[in-house]
């Protein structure tokens, strides 16, 4: 099998939440569940009449989360592996705003490595969060690339179950993305 795209899950993949932030998901335990009730309680406002026409209640829990969390850290590994890697389609696929991610990444040098093949809660509307498969599905259109052919590296149970909704091979964590691609005859650092 010859893998063409890696798609990134962003927090708790390429950045993880420093200080209150990792206390927080800490004490909700494993598979970031932290951020998904996060996620369905963004979900459920919005699905409220007229709320959308109030405020922006995305872009405003997810900024209080960014304040509550403190300053992201980066994940060293995985940002060397994303700068040193060659040969393969890269995109990210996460519930946090664009803005928020684009910042992140030109501030850790690897934001050109995406090619623009960034997927946020922004681009796939209410109702169609992890684990629904549209930003995935989304991905493999904008980059050409068949299911089969991308691998996602996720951080929890929620992203594994994105994954299998859009028939993509699941890893999750760097070492076990390594394995695979070392397993896959194109891989190339």
């Amino acid at each position: 099998m010859t893998y063409k795209l890696i798609i990134f899950d962003f927090d708790g993949i390429i950045v993880k939440p420093n200080s209150f932030g990792r206390n927080v998901i800490d004490k909700f335990g494993v598979n970031n569940l932290a951020e998904d009730l996060l996620m369905f309680s963004i979900s459920f406002i919005e699905s409220l009449p007229c709320v959308g026409r109030i405020f922006k209640p995305r872009a405003f829990f997810l900024s209080a989360a960014e304040i509550l969390s403190g300053e992201y850290i980066s994940n060293e590994k995985v940002v060397n592996f994303i700068k040193y890697i060659n040969g393969y389609k890269m995109a990210i696929f996460s519930s946090n705003t664009k803005q928020f991610i684009k910042k992140h990444l030109k501030r850790l040098g690897i934001l050109k490595k995406f090619d623009d093949f960034i997927v946020s809660s922004e681009d796939v509307g209410v109702g169609k969060l992890k684990p629904n498969p549209e930003g995935l599905k989304k991905i493999l259109k904008i980059t050409k690339v068949r299911p089969h052919e991308a691998i996602y590296l996720g951080s929890g149970h929620i992203d594994s179950m994105t994954a299998k909704n859009a028939q993509i091979k699941f890893v999750p964590s760097l070492n076990d993305l390594e394995q695979v691609l070392q397993e896959d005859y194109s891989f190339d650092v």
